[in-house]
């Protein structure tokens, strides 16, 4: 109730007020707080190390639970109405770079909680940067992301699977020209 609170809307239409505030609080249920109350976790793809929080920053909690190919698009709320939580989340993202091994575009293997999706991390990782949100290695994340763009899946004639690989592409190139890897900027520019 804490994060509703923080959002006031003067209407007179219950309904709509009563909708506004489902699919904001339903906007909150993913990603999850997956660090134990002693201040540890096991990151994705990872489930035989037991690892500090601390590690990655003070007052750092692990977030896990994603499903950013659809749900990209309300982090920059996150940003907005819990900060402090959105750096978590990025940092995480930029975490599973190391610890999810291979590419995967599907939640396979573990995941800390259940994950279906992730190739459109990028997209919330290269918004964070632009917001300022920079408390993340950025050269590991334009690693990841262009791994991402790189193997990302899409079938033969498939069309929105195409424009899909070109948006991951698109996040790889704007962290390089943000980063002045011009090389890299090039690559994805293509």
């Amino acid at each position: 109730s804490d994060v509703l609170n923080k959002v006031e809307v003067k209407s007179a239409d219950e309904e709509n007020k009563r909708v506004f505030y489902t699919q904001l609080y339903h906007s909150f249920l993913h990603p999850k707080n997956v660090t134990s109350s002693g201040g540890t976790f096991r990151a994705a793809r990872d489930e035989n190390t037991v690892r500090e929080a601390s590690e990655l920053g003070e007052d750092f909690e692990y977030y896990n639970g994603w499903t950013t190919w659809d749900d990209y698009r309300k982090y920059p709320l996150f940003s907005i109405l819990e900060p402090k939580k959105y750096e978590n989340m990025v940092k995480s993202l930029v975490d599973l770079y190391d610890t999810r091994g291979s590419y995967v575009q599907w939640g396979e293997g573990y995941w800390p909680s259940p994950t279906v999706r992730n190739e459109f991390n990028g997209a919330v990782i290269l918004d964070a940067y632009a917001k300022g949100f920079t408390d993340f290695d950025a050269r590991k994340a334009l690693q990841g992301m262009a791994v991402d763009a790189d193997n990302f899946s899409v079938s033969d004639g498939e069309i929105s699977g195409k424009l899909e690989r070109a948006f991951s592409a698109y996040f790889t190139m704007k962290l390089a020209e943000m980063l002045g890897d011009e090389e890299t900027y090039n690559k994805y520019m293509a």
